[in-house]
């Protein structure tokens, strides 16, 4: 599994690069995301994250990792009844141009040597294990969402 405050300081360090994100939320579960929300204004740009699940993935005896299994939300606050088609565009290009930034910023990382936790948690990235679906009046919200695997190579390395 991926170390949990590693795995959030990346998601910290990441907003401060993409300016159009008003706020970061770092959640286990739907039900803490509904609570987040509500602390957004109308047309805040969120970027979630929940903490990702793992499974054990063992080819053979001798090479056994996890693979996290990661979603990232890119979400706007929106009020539906005060949205016309022009509106709902305009979100669409701005969340979906929020999120291909992070993918983009993502892959930099994964790159990037002397990025140290950063790198050390992205160059494990599966790139061919990406999801992006259309998050669409999503608990007030309109957006994108992101699901992606990173493979973690020890469990026990994890310090406490």
């Amino acid at each position: 599994m991926v170390p949990v405050s590693d795995y959030s300081a990346l998601w910290a360090y990441i907003k401060t690069l993409e300016s159009r994100i008003t706020h970061l939320f770092l959640v286990d579960d739907e039900s803490e995301l509904s609570k987040k929300i509500e602390e957004l204004s109308d047309l805040d740009v969120c970027m979630v994250f929940v903490f990702p699940s793992a499974d054990q993935v063992a080819p053979d005896e001798d090479n056994i990792s996890d693979v996290d299994t990661c979603i990232i939300y890119i979400l706007q606050k929106v009020e539906p009844r005060n949205m016309n088609d022009s509106d709902l565009m305009t979100e669409r290009i701005l969340t979906q141009n929020v999120m291909n930034s992070i993918r983009s910023i993502m892959l930099d990382i994964s790159t990037t040597h002397s990025m140290g936790v950063y790198h050390r948690i992205l160059k494990n990235l599966i790139r061919g294990k990406q999801h992006i679906d259309r998050e669409r009046n999503y608990m007030g919200c309109n957006g994108y969402s992101l699901s992606f695997g990173i493979r973690t190579l020890e469990f026990s390395n994890i310090s406490y």
